[in-house]
């Protein structure tokens, strides 16, 4: 049964944001697990996580913060994260992102959106 009302709709986009605070980036799909895998590591500046801010659900969508994520040289991103923490094995959702390779070091701007459907 597909969820009708709006206000437990948007309930659900809080809970997901209070959880989803850190961004990454991975070169391959995760698993339905916690456990992060292919995770970017390395770089000057080195890669890392980065919180993102979440805004008021409203209309059954939610938008975090942009966030600016270092990305090494020689990397295919191709996933990004939404983590529980800024380490550890801590993945809470994920998604394919177009597939973008650094021959340099770089970085990748982030704009978080969730949607229930």
């Amino acid at each position: 049964m597909a969820m009708s009302v709006i206000t437990s709709k948007n309930a659900l986009c809080t809970y997901y944001g209070s959880q989803a605070t850190q961004v990454g980036l991975a070169t391959g799909a995760q698993s339905t697990t916690s456990t992060v895998t292919l995770e970017l590591t390395g770089g000057s500046p080195a890669y890392a996580r980065v919180a993102t801010v979440w805004g008021t659900a409203g209309s059954s969508t939610m938008l975090g913060s942009s966030v600016t994520v270092n990305v090494p040289t020689t990397t295919t991103v191709t996933h990004a994260l939404l983590c529980t923490a800024a380490t550890g094995a801590t993945l809470f959702d994920w998604c394919a992102v177009t597939s973008t390779t650094y021959n340099a070091q770089g970085s990748a701007v982030i704009t978080p959106t969730f949607t229930m459907t």
